[in-house]
């Protein structure tokens, strides 16, 4: 039987042209301590934010749930298993960048942001080939790229209303 991952593998060629001509569907996680005034993000390996301290995440198969996604994105991205019922919906955000993977395409993406809380002390990774670093940032710091500074108001916004 295939796995979900492989009988939704798109090829190389393929993914660039859809790339190329329509915004693709993502899930991401923002991981925050139980305190909520430190987020981890990820130092990411490849493009669009090549060595920017990111969140987590990846696209949207077809026909799976949002937070079967996002389940699935933190075990292959960081070996960890999150439970459905510590994952809050942040809302909707779009990044769009001018580079990808692929040369000459930009990345055009609708991102589903969730929330995770965590214990900060209790967070132990392993990496797959997107990330090489993780880092604890405060949650009002000034360094943050603008994407990341709005997943933080989401990621506020949804806490304050759970």
């Amino acid at each position: 039987m295939k796995r979900m991952e492989d009988k939704n593998f798109i090829p190389d060629k393929l993914y660039k042209d859809i790339m190329d001509n329509v915004p693709i569907c993502t899930v991401d996680i923002m991981f925050i301590n139980t305190k909520r005034d430190k987020i981890i993000l990820f130092r990411r390996m490849n493009e669009p934010l090549k060595g920017v301290y990111f969140t987590i995440g990846g696209r949207l198969f077809k026909e799976e749930e949002y937070i079967d996604c996002a389940i699935r994105q933190a075990k292959r991205e960081l070996g960890m298993s999150v439970n459905a019922d510590n994952l809050i919906y942040a809302g909707l955000t779009r990044d769009i960048h001018e580079n990808s993977v692929f040369k000459s395409v930009s990345y055009d993406a609708v991102a589903i942001l969730f929330v995770c809380e965590i214990e900060e002390n209790n967070f132990h990774t392993a990496f797959d080939n997107q990330h090489d670093d993780k880092k604890w940032f405060p949650i009002n710091s000034k360094s943050f790229h603008p994407f990341i500074q709005k997943r933080v108001n989401m990621t506020l916004s949804a806490l304050k209303n759970k």
